[in-house]
């Protein structure tokens, strides 16, 4: 079996950094697995890769990126899941459209089995206060605000939390100022008094998934996980992984994963995001691509299930899931 795996040197926009990939390839390797990596390729590059005819293509990224001044980097005009099923790739992840809309931050939530109450706002209509308004008169402060079709917490900050309507009108333009690829925006109704999880999902079969549950706590007060946050070294950030110890809790939340993971239609693994509140869930955030670090398996490593750091992560995913 040879596999191809496309990924992005450009961890900052939520992917796993080269140096923690580097470790799973090398893991899988050892264990007789074929794998060639492309980073960052053009469209052309990966149409060459593809005439290779590979068993099966994964990508930890849906876009190649390029640096540009100032150490921003920018995706390149294609999509890699996109251009991977134009070619009749097996594909090991979700199906195009559906990443695409998942990526949709609004649609996502609409398509929801556990939504939350959103608005979506737009460039120009953002220019003016009255349509700003209009588009949120039916939501309770706070609010937050946040980019609608960006991963990594890219454009979250503590200043996305607003309390009114001028402070919603002057994030939403700073936002559209600071990004310029940005087209629309998503509000939401913002729940601070919450117990936030990331549920991650692994399909073994047509009945049976892998879950590994993870509650976020805080060492100080709490605050937004935010995309500079991130990027820290797990010792140094404010939030802290745990797990969740009430097994109501801890059922409640999988059995909603699973229902999530099939109404989507995702194949393969997932992660979902979701707040519980007052015994109620709300999914902030679904990712048809998430990251294989240690959020994504933090029950499985400290429980000791089926692998025992994230060097094993990508080995297991690719000879255990199933479409």
């Amino acid at each position: 079996m040879r596999y191809l795996l496309i990924t992005t040197a450009f961890s900052e926009h939520g992917i796993l950094p080269l140096t923690s990939l580097r470790r799973q390839l090398d893991y899988a390797k050892n264990r007789g697995m074929s794998i060639d990596v492309l980073v960052d390729p053009s469209q052309e590059e990966l149409e060459l890769a593809i005439e290779r005819r590979y068993d099966i293509y994964i990508s930890t990224t849906r876009n190649s990126f390029r640096s540009f001044e100032q150490c921003v980097s920018e995706p390149l005009d294609y999509n890699i899941f996109n251009v991977l099923e134009e070619n009749g790739c097996n594909i090991f992840g979700s199906d195009y459209v559906v990443q695409s809309m998942i990526n949709n931050k609004f649609k996502a939530n609409e398509r929801s089995l556990y939504p939350i109450p959103s608005s979506l706002i737009g460039r120009n209509m953002a220019k003016n206060i009255a349509n700003v308004q209009e588009l949120s008169c039916f939501l309770s402060y706070p609010l937050i605000v946040k980019p609608n079709n960006m991963s990594g917490s890219i454009g979250v900050s503590n200043a996305s939390i607003v309390y009114n309507l001028q402070q919603l009108y002057h994030q939403i333009n700073s936002l559209f100022r600071s990004i310029h690829s940005l087209n629309d925006i998503i509000i939401q109704e913002y729940y601070h008094d919450t117990n936030e999880y990331t549920v991650s999902i692994i399909k073994i079969s047509s009945d049976e998934y892998k879950l590994s549950l993870t509650r976020f706590d805080y060492k100080r007060e709490k605050i937004l996980y935010t995309s500079e946050e991130k990027t820290m070294p797990l010792s140094e950030r404010n939030i802290i992984y745990s797990i969740e110890q009430d097994s109501t809790i801890c059922a409640f939340i999988k059995d909603a994963a699973i229902k999530m993971f099939n109404s989507f239609g995702l194949k393969y693994y997932a992660r979902f995001d979701v707040l519980l509140k007052d015994g109620d869930l709300f999914m902030i955030e679904a990712n048809a691509n998430p990251v294989l670090g240690n959020s994504f398996a933090w029950e499985w490593i400290n429980e000791k299930h089926f692998v025992k750091n994230t060097d094993e992560l990508l080995y297991y995913l690719l000879t255990n899931a199933v479409r």
